[in-house]
């Protein structure tokens, strides 16, 4: 597999400047640039005469998928993508009575109307070229057939980039893979200075499995968003056997035991990344002159470092309410369907305290833990300014700094055992605790599914906050304690998490027990009026 390239030379940059860059800076530049061009190309390309997207089904449209997006507790830059999905997969390997005349406009009419894109927002330009898209995919996954993957990994490789692919048709893209440039090759070069080696590994390899965990930890991206981006940067889109042998990399390095070293670093060094994305990967803030004016630079950087905490804050605050409305949708089911059904059977009456707990604790743990959530403080503030400073200009015998060298990653099979037996204790203590209040088995196995979910999601949203922290505060022993008993819930809850992903029953009835009929119905509604506006137009 060959390692993508990109043609830019970086001395033409830092001539006959007063402020000199280093090499990071004039690639920093030089990306900025390339975003710069890249969207204004993409902008002529993409030009148009705008579809107009009718209003019939709309209101209908907009309340299934708030309820639909709300059962799936997804991070929000992920819905259009997961929308689009939902319908390529509806459309192309479910209906399959359907003719898929005019596929691509009944999409843009189902996102508008689902509030994923603005009402004019779409030209005839971009529904051609999305059109381009499904029918190159869908004519690889024809081919793929014929070749090694079996058919649910042909399917669900081609449902995922095609539904990003079809994303950016949409929303521009430039700024992402401009930033993850950048990123790639920053986090490359901290490789000999955090003395990591990764000998195992051919370099083809060692780069890939950088893509991913910039993607991962960086991004925040899913595997499907994950997979369209290494497509596209590795140029694989037009092979279908490049196309296979790139997933099955993906997928074989996201599981190597390396990959662990690999996120571990891109944690440890993100969070100046993260600020630097804010600060310039965007077309209304993408300013690289600014580059050669350094104090008006690092001003700039404080600033954003600032504002990300702010938005932080929000999205805390918005998070804890989405995951408590989630808790509360999924409990009620659940109870409804199981809880209640299992005491009326066992006992002949509803158990209202163990039905009251089950119900109430995990969301009231997720309100606790919001007030134990704090943004980061000037001290971060001030790490980040000197990494970056150290990092975009030029010091002679000076190396970036900001956080300590060397990764401990070592596992200790001892450490591993003695905190599994302390795990099960945590578990049994608790178990012993709930039946003392009259929990049944099946009543104990929703508490601590249910509990076990609210504190991965609470350590999930903590992420936000640890992800601008370059340097750590010093742990309470009350915070290791808390820690302590909180993690086999996060394991656990993270196991539950991952599987209720693949195999959401909720979403699962919704799919095709509500949106298939719905989208169908409104569907012939539009044809049956547009016919109809045909027939006038005749009359006229």
């Amino acid at each position: 597999m060959k390692n993508p390239l990109y043609d830019f030379s970086r001395a033409q940059v830092a001539e006959n400047t007063q402020t000199a860059l280093s090499e990071d800076g004039m690639l920093l530049y030089q990306m900025l640039e390339y975003a710069a061009r890249s969207s204004e190309e993409r902008k002529k390309t993409l030009a148009g005469d705008v579809y107009h997207v009718s209003n019939i089904g709309k209101l209908i449209g907009g309340a299934y998928e708030k309820l639909r997006n709300t059962t799936e507790n997804t991070e929000q830059h992920l819905l259009l993508q997961r929308a689009i999905r939902r319908y390529l997969y509806r459309n192309l390997f479910v209906d399959v009575r359907n003719n898929h005349d005019n596929l691509t406009e009944e999409m843009v009419i189902e996102l508008t109307h689902g509030g994923y894109l603005p009402q004019d927002a779409v030209t005839t330009t971009q529904i051609k070229e999305a059109t381009k898209i499904i029918r190159a995919y869908r004519h690889m996954y024809d081919e793929m057939r014929y070749l090694k993957p079996s058919d649910g990994e042909a399917r669900t490789w081609i449902l995922d980039v095609m539904s990003v692919e079809c994303e950016w048709v949409f929303s521009d893209p430039s700024y992402l893979f401009a930033f993850m440039h950048y990123a790639h090759s920053h986090v490359l070069g901290k490789l000999k200075e955090y003395n990591i080696s990764h000998e195992s590994l051919h370099v083809n390899e060692i780069a890939l499995m950088y893509y991913a965990a910039i993607l991962k930890n960086i991004i925040k991206a899913d595997k499907a968003m994950a997979r369209a981006v290494l497509v596209r940067t590795y140029r694989v889109n037009d092979s279908t056997e490049a196309f296979i042998r790139l997933n099955q990399d993906f997928e074989r390095i996201s599981d190597d035991k390396e990959a662990k070293v690999a996120n571990a670093l891109v944690n440890k060094i993100g969070a100046p990344l993260r600020i630097l994305r804010a600060a310039f990967f965007d077309e209304d803030k993408n300013k690289p002159d600014v580059l050669y004016k350094k104090q008006a630079f690092l001003a700039h950087i404080e600033r954003t470092a600032r504002q990300q905490y702010e938005l932080a804050q929000s999205k805390l605050n918005n998070g804890i309410v989405r995951s408590i409305v989630f808790l509360i949708i999924t409990k009620v089911l659940i109870g409804v369907a199981i809880e209640v059904p299992f005491d009326l059977w066992l006992y002949g009456e509803i158990l209202l305290l163990p039905l009251a707990i089950n119900l109430l604790a995990p969301p009231l743990f997720m309100v606790i833990q919001r007030f134990t959530l704090k943004v980061p403080g000037p001290r971060n503030t001030e790490a980040l300014r000197e990494y970056i400073d150290m990092t975009i200009y030029e010091r002679q015998g000076v190396r970036a700094s900001g956080a300590s060298k060397g990764m401990n990653t070592s596992n200790s099979r001892t450490l591993g055992i003695l905190y599994s037996f302390f795990s099960v204790a945590i578990f049994i203590w608790f178990a012993w605790r709930l039946s003392g209040w009259g929990f049944n088995i099946v009543q104990g196995i929703i508490f601590f599914i249910f509990l076990s979910t609210a504190t991965f999601l609470g350590y999930r949203l903590s992420l936000i906050i640890k992800d601008l922290e370059l340097i750590q505060t010093n742990q309470t022993i009350a915070g290791f304690i808390r820690d302590f008993i909180y993690t086999p819930f996060i394991l656990l809850g993270r196991w539950i998490s991952g599987t209720y992903s693949r195999f959401n029953i909720i979403a699962v009835i919704l799919d095709f027990a509500i949106e298939l009929p719905i989208k169908t119905v409104l569907r012939r509604a539009r044809q049956w009026v547009t016919f109809l506006d045909e027939k006038k137009d005749m009359l006229n």
